[in-house]
């Protein structure tokens, strides 16, 4: 019986993953916190760490061209980390509006898994001079209570929640320069409540003295 031997040539391609999502998740741990918060204005980073498999398949790093991040169409500056195998995406210039925002994170175009990310924006440090008057009053009755309001505000313009504004108030009768001492109580989440009684008719002007 005669045999034939056949020498054949076998390679082993890379795996290709069907679905994008699950080559990187969201590693809150990175950023220190249980969750994605900033403060208005101020730079901020989320991390993004890849499967193994997915670095397995990158030769020297994983090109950063496939990742992108957006927060209300702001882009993230995206960065790879190969000491730690991780993505590092920033936002240099923070987003300068208070509120609820979605991270929307991608790689080759496919979300990443359990994009978009939640993320919160806390206002500043309040600035006095960034107060506003809300509800003012410009005429009253004799011997009426007058109740208008002072908000504190952060340098972008934000409500802050808490503040540690000192306010005086004084109202000055125009034509007999009688001074009446207005009274300031605070109402909490940056509001104050700004009272007075006018006790004589006539004009008056109202001085709002604002300092920490």
């Amino acid at each position: 019986m005669r045999r034939s031997s056949f020498l054949l040539l076998l390679t082993f391609l890379p795996v290709i993953l069907a679905s994008s999502e699950s080559c990187l998740t969201l590693d809150i741990s990175a950023c220190n916190q249980t969750q994605i918060s900033t403060v208005a204005g101020e730079p901020f980073s989320i991390f993004l760490k890849p499967s193994d498999a997915f670095i397995a398949s990158c030769s020297s790093s994983c090109d950063t061209s496939l990742v992108n991040a957006s927060i209300a169409g702001q882009q993230a500056t995206v960065e790879y980390a190969t000491t730690g195998s991780y993505y590092q995406l920033t936002w240099t210039n923070g987003l300068d509006v208070t509120g609820s925002f979605s991270i929307t994170c991608k790689l080759n175009d496919g979300d990443v898994v359990n994009s978009p990310y939640p993320l919160v924006v806390t206002p500043a440090a309040e600035v006095p001079s960034r107060a506003i008057q809300k509800n003012y009053v410009s005429s009253a009755v004799v011997n009426s209570t007058v109740t208008f309001f002072v908000q504190s505000r952060d340098q972008y313009g934000n409500d802050v929640s808490v503040s540690q504004l000192l306010i005086t108030v004084t109202l000055t009768q125009t034509l007999t320069n009688l001074v009446l001492p207005g009274s300031v109580a605070y109402l909490g989440n940056g509001k104050y409540e700004i009272s007075f009684r006018g006790t004589l008719s006539g004009s008056y002007s109202l001085i709002i003295m604002v300092e920490t």
